[in-house]
């Protein structure tokens, strides 16, 4: 996939807000019934955005994770994604730059944003990038019994982020009619 596209697809996906729900332990139907289609004039693919899913590794970081189809209208080729948006406080930037699966599987990745939102007059600073990856279709469906695990690299080590089974099922039933 383009990595141009891709950026375009975690930037939409980011635009949409952040709901609340805790979709970790969701239903898969709650989850495909949750997921929301953007459609624009001025792109040229539609996305079905899966719902988000946020997570704590540690007392001052975060990362809030989505799946979406990307469907391009010309060819009505369809390519999942995944979108990582970090949130953390620190000295430094952690430069998330590469994505993979078990196997292991190196996945295609594009770098968004990366926004300092607030930094202290003692130098800490609260850090922000987003990260998005091209994931192979098996990998969600052998995936949809046990989660999804992508160990995400950064200059300052790596993070696993978790995809439940209850969400990637409800992800696959939500897009399953495209």
């Amino acid at each position: 996939m383009n990595p141009k596209a891709l950026v375009l697809a975690a930037t939409l996906l980011l635009m949409q807000g952040c709901a609340n729900n805790d979709f970790s332990t969701a239903a898969p139907d709650d989850i495909a019934h949750s997921i929301s289609v953007i459609k624009n004039d001025f792109s040229n693919s539609d996305i079905y955005a899966a719902p988000q899913l946020t997570h704590s590794w540690d007392f001052a970081a975060s990362y809030a994770a989505r799946l979406a189809a990307v469907k391009f209208k010309e060819t009505g080729k369809v390519t999942d994604t995944v979108a990582i948006t970090w949130t953390y406080m620190g000295k430094n930037w952690m430069f998330f730059r590469s994505a993979t699966l078990k196997g292991p599987i190196q996945l295609p990745v594009a770098i968004g944003a990366r926004n300092v939102d607030y930094c202290s007059s003692a130098g800490n600073c609260t850090y922000r990038e987003t990260i998005s990856a091209e994931l192979p279709r098996s990998a969600l469906v052998n995936a949809s019994g046990t989660g999804l695990v992508i160990r995400v690299n950064s200059a300052a080590g790596y993070v696993d982020v978790q995809l439940p089974p209850n969400y990637v099922q409800g992800y696959l039933k939500g897009i399953s009619g495209i």
